[in-house]
């Protein structure tokens, strides 16, 4: 027998169908679909875990940049992990600069996603007017 996963709130919906309209069940599956992480997995973790000990890689779905803000790159600048990719991008290591880096996850336009993809592995300017779709910590040492 296989175990299927129901989201708690997709079962309630579902169980009280009957008393909701049908405008009201839509908007609410709607905003589950908004609330819920989409895009990034780190590790075999979607939605990613709060941290994870060095190395650790991560895919995208696309428009989604993955980027290190605490690299040694200069003011405005991070070190891109992957952008719009569905196979791993450079490794996450918190190699350079504190022992510790905040890891962002965030959903751009595709045109923006598409010239970043050549810069995976590199430091570049951080685009303006992303939105954050997750985040999490890499430690060199262990998550504490």
């Amino acid at each position: 027998m296989t175990a299927v996963f129901v989201h708690p709130l997709l079962l309630h919906l579902t169980i009280c169908s009957q008393m909701l309209s049908r405008a009201t069940a839509i908007f609410a599956l709607l905003l589950l679909t908004v609330l819920s992480v989409h895009g990034v997995t780190v590790g075999n973790d979607s939605p990613p875990k709060e941290c994870y000990k060095a190395p650790v890689t991560a895919v995208s779905d696309p428009n989604v940049v993955i980027y290190d803000p605490d690299a040694p790159c200069g003011p405005g600048r991070a070190y891109i992990h992957n952008a719009g990719n569905s196979v791993p991008g450079a490794p996450m290591t918190a190699g350079a600069g504190p022992e510790e880096h905040k890891y962002i996850a965030a959903q751009f336009s595709k045109e923006v996603t598409d010239s970043l993809t050549h810069y995976i592995g590199q430091c570049m300017v951080v685009p303006q007017g992303g939105r954050t779709v997750a985040t999490w910590r890499v430690n060199r040492i262990a998550c504490p």
